[in-house]
């Protein structure tokens, strides 16, 4: 790995812990070379900070280097799910798993946004999908860890579901 790479790599590591931080070096590096996942991870850095709208302006630069895949439509509807527009986005949850099916990230996030509109079967039925594609008890935990970060009550029938494949 090279020195920018390192940079990169560093700086994504920081996007929870630090945003700020990782979003100087993130902008800094734009400067010099320009990425589909520089602005990736700007585009998160903003969100951790809460800075939708910033977020959003990103979304153009991404959009002419990344396309329509399934990872664009995934990152916008994560922004509209932090901005609590949970209908839209459903919606761009729903467009990312027809372009890439196999992702477990976008079913935990689809999985979120059900939580925060009451569909809880639809919840469970998706951290299920995703589980099954991806068996890592990481991802369970993390996902209960986003729950509570965001203050959410977990419904009692995921609950019990998640505890049923953690004791496993």
């Amino acid at each position: 790995m090279n020195d920018f790479e390192l940079e990169f790599e560093y700086a994504h590591s920081k996007i929870v812990s630090d945003p700020n931080s990782a979003l100087d070096i993130l902008i800094r590096m734009e400067k010099i070379q320009p990425t589909a996942d520089i602005y990736h991870d700007i585009i998160y850095c903003y969100c951790e900070k809460g800075e939708y709208n910033s977020a959003e302006e990103y979304f153009y630069k991404y959009y002419k280097l990344e396309g329509k895949t399934g990872r664009l439509y995934h990152d916008y509807g994560y922004v509209l799910y932090c901005k609590k527009q949970y209908e839209l986005a459903l919606k761009c949850f729903s467009k990312s798993l027809k372009l890439f099916p196999e992702s477990w990230r976008t079913l935990l996030n689809l999985s979120l946004c059900y939580i925060s509109i009451d569909k809880v079967e639809m919840a469970e039925e998706t951290v299920k999908k995703a589980y099954a594609i991806n068996k890592s008890i990481d991802i369970l935990i993390t996902y209960c860890i986003i729950l509570e970060r965001q203050n959410k009550d977990v419904p009692i029938k995921l609950k019990k579901y998640l505890m049923k494949v953690l004791k496993k």
